[in-house]
């Protein structure tokens, strides 16, 4: 890796943009490249460019007491810029460098605010990015790559505890003291958080403490919520089907019964309108009548047969007393008028039955039906009464014959009621005949109803049967109507019940997955004591309990990530401390060796050593490095010194730049930059040291800073510098050897 070009910007007296390209390396050696020009042109703002562009945050070592004060001020002829930008490029196109760019830029910027900022790859980074990243490169603004005049004496009157700092970067371990520093760091962030954590988890855990036993008694509670609640349903799924399926088999049941109701109905029905032909009002009525009409043709009959012998009774009395007064007529003689007006009576009186006899007759005979046997029974009741007058006229009445009379009308009378007697007889014969067969009538009639009683009596056995039946139906209706209600009941109560224990809907109840195995409620009531036994828990729990939870977990999690964080961060640091003391020792006693064998180069012989003091009690968290401190002897040739304190000025430089090119020979840094290095050295001196630069220059890039001849002649390509009268640098370059 190496400088492929600086770009300055507004830093001190670079005013202007100014560029410095680097060549490409040659196959076997770097460039080195010379920068020259007078007293106060700048030379020296290049290499503390290079220095802050790193990242130097110290203003001593840039010549300045604040920030802003590196930003171009101004000048009379050139106006202040108001910030100033150094970019430094780099190529890694071989990776030589354990690194992950072939070729990257590092830019640091600052305003006239003071804010600043570092960028990678024209990408904002942190500064400890920037010191990462060239630590990895072996190479740093405070380390050997950057070689001024006061960094020659620095070297060497240092005391043995500030030069571990320089020998840290001369040994390749600043990489390893970065990460060590960034985890001791880390270290220190963790313990204070940790501290702070485990302090918050003691404030929070008397709290978490009771809220766990609350929510385990509430995750408890739920437990047996739900199951008393899959019991629950369960139970009352299985009661609620049970009644379900009970009223629906009490409902097929019945259903079956109105079918067989309705059909006993119908044959219940069926018997009736068959009854209604047989046994009816007016049947009965007619019955009746009929048994009414033959007692009357029976009276009637009775009364005629004995009228009929009161009338033969009185016929014979009348021919009796006319054949008695016919004989008194004949033996006395007819001489007294009354005796003619009673006999005039009488004939009158017998013309009256006559006429009485004639209409009976007429009667008689004009007799259709036994409503007439009425007219008969009052017309024969006059007969008689008119009869029985007559006779007791002719029984009371004594007539003398005092004259004779003629008789033949009185025989006439007699001899037509004897005919009409004879007509009596007849009609009575023909109202027997008539009674005969209204008593034939009656016992047809009788045969038939009582075919029909017989019929009625054999369906009223079976209406009685079927009514039987139906009663029986509509028994069991009844008591299916009382169990289908008792069910309703049951079920409106036990719907009222679901609603208070479970609030779920009969029809969500009934969807879930019931099956056929009974629930003892001693199960539910043991469930419900056990949620006694735990009681109320306050609701916020469950809503505290989360929050507080995820405090808690988060400073548990929090406190163990630290705690192994920590424990890993130790583990690193032991891992960077073994690893520092084995590669400073390594490359410590290299240097060593390289030192000796540059100074004996330099100063044609001598002796030249190092040495370093280790810590008696080693803390590995400790931030400091495991080397107390460094100790240098150096002897030049036919000379006894015990303290380089002794060695003159020339020798100090030369001492100081056998150990800086022993450094560069072992670490190979990109690049170094040496700020008149060479100002102490003759001539003689001087050769020598270009010869050294010359050697060293296959593994490194240098850019030299100088006014010595002898290193000017090595340089490959030279940059002039000078000041304009604006008060800017300026810089022009030359080539002094093709690439």
């Amino acid at each position: 890796m190496y400088l492929k070009k600086i770009k300055i910007n507004g830093f001190k007296s670079f005013a202007n943009k100014t560029i410095l390209s680097f060549p490409k390396p040659k196959e076997d050696r770097f460039n080195i490249i010379g920068v020259v020009g007078p007293n106060g042109s700048g030379k020296s703002n290049i290499l503390e460019a290079i220095q802050w562009g790193l990242g130097e945050q110290s203003m001593k070592p840039l010549r300045s007491k604040k920030n802003q004060d590196i930003i171009f001020s101004g000048s009379q002829n050139k106006n202040a810029k108001n910030k100033a930008e150094v970019k430094l490029f780099f190529d890694n196109q071989k990776g030589k460098s354990p690194i992950d760019y072939k070729e990257f830029t590092i830019t640091r910027t600052i305003y006239k605010d003071g804010t600043s900022e570092y960028r990678l790859n024209n990408n904002e980074v942190r500064l400890k990015d920037i010191l990462l990243l060239l630590a990895k490169t072996n190479f740093g603004q405070k380390s050997y790559s950057i070689v001024n005049q006061g960094m020659v004496d620095k070297v060497l009157i240092s005391s043995p505890k500030e030069r571990k700092e320089f020998f840290d970067e001369a040994t390749g371990i600043q990489k390893y003291i970065y990460k060590k520093d960034h985890a001791l760091n880390k270290i220190e962030k963790s313990q204070e958080n940790l501290r702070e954590a485990k302090i918050s988890l003691r404030e929070i855990t008397p709290r978490m403490n009771s809220l766990t036993r609350q929510v385990k008694k509430l995750s408890r509670k739920k437990e047996i919520k739900e199951k008393l609640q899959k019991i629950q349903i369960q139970y009352y799924g299985k009661k609620i089907k049970d009644i379900n399926q009970g009223i629906k088999k009490q409902r097929e049941e019945r259903y079956d019964l109105e079918k067989k109701q309705e059909k006993v109905k119908e044959k219940l029905n069926d018997l009736q309108d068959r009854s209604k032909k047989i046994v009816y009002k007016e049947k009965e009525n007619e019955y009746n009548n009929l048994q009414e009409k033959q007692q009357e043709v029976l009276d009637k009959n009775n009364e005629l047969i004995s009228k009929r012998s009161e009338v033969k009774a009185k016929i014979q009395i009348l021919e009796s007393q006319l054949q008695k007064e016919i004989e008194q007529q004949e033996k006395r003689p007819q001489h007294d008028n009354v005796q003619i007006t009673n006999s005039n009576k009488i004939f009158k009186n017998i013309n009256e039955l006559k006429n009485l006899q004639e209409n009976q007759i007429k009667f008689i005979n004009e007799i259709n039906d036994l409503d007439d046997l009425k007219k008969i029974k009052v017309f024969s009741q006059k007969v008689l009464n008119k009869i029985n007058s007559l006779f007791d006229f002719f029984t009371k009445t004594s007539v003398k014959k005092e004259i004779k009379k003629d008789f033949s009308k009185e025989k006439e009378i007699i001899n037509e009621l004897k005919n009409k007697l004879k007509d009596i007889n007849n009609k009575i014969k023909l109202v027997s005949e008539k009674l005969k067969k209204v008593k034939n009538n009656i016992s047809n009639f009788n045969n038939k109803e009582q075919e029909k009683r017989e019929k009625l009596l054999k369906w009223q056995q079976i209406t009685q049967e079927e009514q039987y039946n139906l009663n029986e139906v509509n028994n069991k209706l009844n008591q299916i109507d009382i169990k289908i209600t008792r069910l309703a009941t049951k079920k409106e109560d036990l719907e009222a019940e679901i609603k208070n224990e479970i609030d779920i809907p009969i029809n969500e109840l009934l969807k879930r997955n019931i099956n056929n195995e009974s629930v003892n409620y001693d199960q539910i009531s043991k469930l419900k004591n056990k949620l006694n036994i735990i009681g109320g828990i306050d609701p916020s729990v469950e809503q505290e309990y989360p929050k507080v939870k995820e405090r808690y977990d988060f400073l548990n999690n929090q406190t163990q990530d630290l705690s192994k964080t920590i424990r890993s961060l130790l583990k690193i640091v032991k891992e960077l401390n073994q690893k520092i003391e084995h590669t400073f020792k390594t490359n410590f006693f290299q240097i060593e060796k390289e030192f000796n064998y540059y100074f004996q180069t330099i100063f044609a012989g001598g002796k030249a050593k190092l040495s370093f003091q280790e810590k008696d009690n080693t803390d590995e968290t400790n931030n400091s490095s495991l080397i107390k401190g460094i100790e240098i002897f150096a002897c030049p040739p036919d000379k006894k010194i015990k303290n380089i304190e002794m060695l003159s000025g020339g020798e100090k430089a030369l001492t100081a730049l056998a150990l800086i090119c022993a450094i560069i020979s072992i670490n190979k840094p990109p690049f170094i930059i040496l700020d008149e290095a060479d100002a102490a050295l003759d001539q003689k001196n001087s050769t020598r040291f270009a010869n050294i630069l010359k050697k060293l220059r296959k593994h490194t890039q240098f850019i030299v800073i100088t006014h010595n001849q002898q290193t000017i002649q090595i340089a490959d390509i030279l940059y002039g510098a000078t000041m304009t009268k604006t008060g800017a640098s300026k810089l022009v370059s030359l080539k002094l050897e093709e690439e």
